[in-house]
C-alpha cells in the first residue's frame, strides 16, 4: 500500500508540473519538464531543461555594408564601420552606383541555440516596390552564401507587415527549397518585444513559435532533414534594398537586448 501511495503521489505531481508549464493560454512554452518513470521515493527523476539565456553585446558583432560610402552608417571612422549597441541600422538611400545595398550586422561567432529574443522597432516610411526590400533580425547557419537554415523576423518595406519566416536550404540548387513567411502584425513603428523559439520533434518536424509582446503571434510547422533546434547559428541584424527609385529616408531598424536561448 505504501508503494501504491507513493506512485499515485508522483503521478499527481507530474500532472501538476505539466499543467504549470503549459500555461493558462494552452500555448507551448519554451521550457519543458522530463519525468523519469523509474523514480521511486526521491525527486532525482525530475529533470528540468530550461534553456539558458545569453545576452549579446556590440563586441559580438561586425558590420558588412555592401556599398560604402553610399549607405548611411551608425558610425563611420578610420575607414571602418563601427556598431553602437543598441543597434540603429538605416535602410540605404540607394543611388545609381549602388542599386543593391545591404547593411549586415553579423555576429562574429556562432553558437548552438533554440531561439532568440530582442526588443526592436521596425521603422517603415515610404513604400518599396519589392516585398524583399526589408528589415530583418534572424538566426542563420550560413552567413557566407546565405543558402542554409534560417528563422527570424522580417518587416517588408513594401506592405508594412512584420513576418515570422523560415528558410531551409538543405537541398538548395539555385533557389530556396523552402521559404515561408507568416504575417504577425501590421507594423506601427513602435518598440515591441520579439521572441522566436524552435522545437524539433522526434519525427523531424520543426515547430517555430513567433512571439510578440509575450503572446504567440504566428506558428510555422516545417518537416525537414535539418534539426533546427540543434544547429549553430549566427545572429544577423540587416536591412536590404534591392531596387532604386523609391524613398527610404527615415526607414530604419532599432535593436537592443538581443539574447540567445541555448
Amino acid at each position: 500500500m505504501l508503494k501504491l501511495a507513493i506512485m499515485l503521489a508522483v503521478i499527481a505531481l507530474s500532472m501538476s508540473i505539466v499543467l504549470l508549464h503549459k500555461g493558462n493560454s494552452g500555448n507551448p512554452m519554451p521550457s519543458t519538464v522530463t519525468i523519469n518513470t523509474n523514480a521511486s521515493t526521491s525527486m532525482e527523476g525530475f529533470v528540468s531543461s530550461v534553456p539558458s539565456r545569453v545576452r549579446l553585446s556590440s563586441n559580438d558583432f561586425r558590420m558588412f555594408p555592401t556599398c560604402f560610402p553610399s549607405v548611411a552608417s551608425p558610425v563611420y571612422a578610420n575607414g571602418s564601420y563601427l556598431l553602437l549597441y543598441p543597434a540603429s541600422i538605416p535602410v540605404s538611400s540607394g543611388d545609381m552606383l549602388c542599386r543593391y545595398s545591404f547593411m549586415d550586422v553579423d555576429q562574429k561567432s556562432a553558437q548552438k541555440q533554440k531561439g532568440f529574443s530582442f526588443t526592436g522597432t521596425f521603422v517603415i516610411n515610404g513604400s518599396a516596390p519589392n516585398t524583399f526590400d526589408e528589415e530583418v533580425v534572424t538566426a542563420v547557419d550560413d552567413n557566407v552564401n546565405w543558402t542554409g537554415q534560417e528563422y527570424g523576423f522580417r518587416a517588408s518595406l513594401s506592405d508594412g507587415i512584420v513576418y515570422g519566416y523560415v528558410q531551409d536550404g538543405t537541398k538548395r540548387a539555385g533557389e530556396w527549397t523552402y521559404f515561408y513567411s507568416v504575417p504577425l502584425f501590421h507594423d506601427d513603428n513602435m518598440p515591441h518585444n520579439f521572441s522566436a523559439n524552435v522545437i524539433t520533434q522526434v519525427n523531424s518536424t520543426n515547430l517555430f513559435y513567433f512571439y510578440v509582446d509575450g503572446r504567440v503571434a504566428g506558428v510555422i510547422t516545417h518537416d525537414s532533414k535539418a534539426n533546427y533546434s540543434d544547429q549553430s547559428y549566427h545572429m544577423i541584424i540587416t536591412t536590404h534594398r534591392w531596387d532604386n527609385g523609391w524613398n527610404s529616408s527615415d526607414s530604419s531598424l532599432y535593436v537592443q537586448n538581443l539574447t540567445v536561448l541555448k
